[in-house]
């Protein structure tokens, strides 16, 4: 009743399985390296770390299972993990801009990360999903071009 134009069911397109290392791997780096640290200089202590890094992977492999992207002729939702999940719904008269990026690594397993841009405030809002299938990705994009 409030939202009209927004009520309607949408799929949503998971990222691809080839990228669920990738997410638990890009968010247990640092506290790895940092209980590594902390190991090595107070032995004891470092072991509490592990805790921190078997969190992360968890948190990472959430990330991976949450993260998805859909889009009709009249919007565009993606879906994301930080902490908590996170589903944008947006009109496509809306959105200011949508690029796609690939980094080397990213390449190699063929998937892209893709932002978006609406103009909400002032200074915008920008949103991303990392690692989309890139052939999934770029018929989002073509979908734009139209």
């Amino acid at each position: 009743n409030i939202l009209p134009d927004y009520a309607f069911s949408y799929e949503l397109k998971r990222i691809p399985k080839r990228a669920c290392l990738r997410s638990i791997v890009r968010i247990t780096v640092l506290p790895l390296i940092v209980t590594i640290g902390v190991g090595l200089a107070w032995t004891p202590l470092g072991f509490y770390g592990l805790f921190v890094v078997v969190f992360a992977a968890i948190l990472g492999y959430f990330q991976y299972r949450d993260a998805g992207v859909g889009w009709n002729d009249a919007h565009l939702w993606v879906r994301f993990r930080k902490v908590s999940q996170v589903t944008v719904l947006s009109s496509r008269k809306k959105i200011q801009a949508v690029e796609i990026r690939s980094s080397p690594l990213q390449r190699r397993k063929s998937l892209s990360t893709l932002r978006f841009s609406i103009l909400s405030t002032l200074a915008g809002k920008t949103f991303s999903v990392r690692d989309l299938d890139q052939n999934e990705a770029n018929k989002l994009l073509l979908s734009f071009r139209k």
